[in-house]
């Protein structure tokens, strides 16, 4: 008489990022330089960016787990006594939080013991919703991670074009001054 429970498995490996690209660790005010286990803390901030409200709430949006999960529970011993006694149904707003408790109860994200890789796992009483939940759940996170690097490489691409440009003044006020300083002197 249980209703069997299916649970879905990935394993995500992460990724250091190169700290050292262009010498940036000789300038980075978050360098991990002399840290004692930098790998270590990094893992554990992807752990809990894996399991952050962004993230999940990408992943209940792909895969319009507010409907999905919600429909389930509309059928419960609850939802009858709402009807029966004429109370409203619950709004938006906490129904979203209601999917996102109950996708956080059914999610475990664990770092693996001496490697980079992190293991996801999410149980369902549907195999298939597991599995979607898993994959997506990746997905999201991937691509959100390329998306933050992106974002950052653009600031530095933007940050780099404004030294340039401040660089160049620098240089064109020079000039302007040789030039004047060779007229001055009769130089030319």
């Amino acid at each position: 008489p249980q209703t069997p429970v299916y649970q879905a498995r990935a394993s995500l490996e992460i990724q250091n990022l190169n700290e050292n690209f262009l010498n940036m660790r000789d300038v980075s005010p978050t360098s991990n330089e002399g840290s004692s286990s930098p790998a270590e803390s990094d893992l554990q901030t992807q752990v809990k960016i894996l399991q952050s409200e962004s993230v999940l709430a990408r992943v209940i949006a792909k895969l319009n787990l507010e409907k999905k999960l919600l429909l389930d529970k509309d059928h419960g011993r609850l939802s009858a006594w709402r009807k029966a006694l004429g109370l409203p149904e619950s709004g938006p707003d906490s129904r979203r939080e209601e999917v996102l408790r109950l996708v956080t109860k059914n999610l475990k994200v664990s770092p693996e013991a001496g490697t980079r890789l992190v293991d996801i796992l999410y149980d369902s009483t549907d195999p298939q919703l597991a599995a979607d939940f898993v994959n997506a759940l990746t997905t999201e996170f991937i691509q959100q991670n390329v998306e933050a690097r992106w974002k950052t490489t653009q600031q530095t691409g933007e940050w780099l074009t404004h030294e340039m440009e401040g660089v160049r003044i620098k240089l064109e006020k020079s000039e302007d001054e040789l030039q004047r300083y060779a007229h001055a002197s009769g130089l030319l």
